[in-house]
């Protein structure tokens, strides 16, 4: 495989991430906007897990759930990346997108602690 049709899978393969991360998103916000329309607020927030009350129809997990997934779409992108490059043995650019994953969990791990 030539050095331009593995650029072109690679990035081929971000804009199929970016599509469907942001079409899996958009459907969960969609959803839970739409059953929040006609569901009443529910007490019980911290019983189950957020996938758990998502999957029973909870509004509020189902939003929950999008905007996770649309937070989580461009990290994909940067992970892809950062392996595609790799693989292709492009050391810089793939330290430098290893580099800004790290940073990213510095920044969840100090925000959520």
């Amino acid at each position: 495989m030539t050095e331009d049709e593995q650029e072109h899978r690679l990035a081929h393969t971000v804009s199929w991430t970016l599509l469907l991360g942001l079409s899996a998103s958009a459907t969960l916000i969609v959803l839970g906007w739409l059953l929040s329309l006609r569901q009443v607020p529910s007490d019980n927030a911290g019983d189950t897990g957020l996938l758990t009350r998502a999957v029973h129809g909870d509004a509020t997990s189902l939003l929950e759930c999008g905007l996770i997934v649309l937070m989580l779409t461009p990290v994909a992108r940067v992970l892809i990346l950062a392996v595609g490059w790799a693989l292709r043995r492009d050391w810089t650019f793939s330290l430098i997108a290893f580099w800004v994953l790290a940073l990213l969990a510095l920044s969840v791990v100090l925000g959520t602690g």
